[in-house]
């Protein structure tokens, strides 16, 4: 099962635009802490999303729910799954934005 997860992850990363943007729904049962991460891109003009990760936020005795814990899970995810890194503009027209890194 975890090859099927790989070949997965690899082709959504593949098909990822160089810039897309994310959704982010958040949930709580009982004790635990969830987000939902989606991308919205488009290719060719038309809008595409795609869910990238649902999973607990807090993994880890020193995480919490801040912004902070929230950011690095994020940044985790994309970069270990689907080969992308978060964008560090944080002007007006980059917030929520991420980029392929360089080569």
């Amino acid at each position: 099962m975890e090859g099927v997860t790989r070949l997965v992850e690899a082709a959504i990363g593949d098909e990822l635009l160089d810039e897309f943007g994310l959704m982010l729904d958040g949930w709580s049962d009982a004790s635990e802490h969830y987000v939902a991460v989606f991308a919205w891109y488009e290719p060719d003009g038309v809008a595409k999303t795609g869910l990238l990760s649902m999973e607990p936020i807090i993994n880890e005795p020193e995480e919490d729910l801040s912004a902070r814990t929230h950011r690095d899970v994020l940044a985790g995810m994309l970069e270990h799954d689907f080969r992308k890194q978060a964008s560090r503009d944080h002007d007006a027209s980059s917030i929520g934005r991420l980029r392929k890194p360089s080569s």
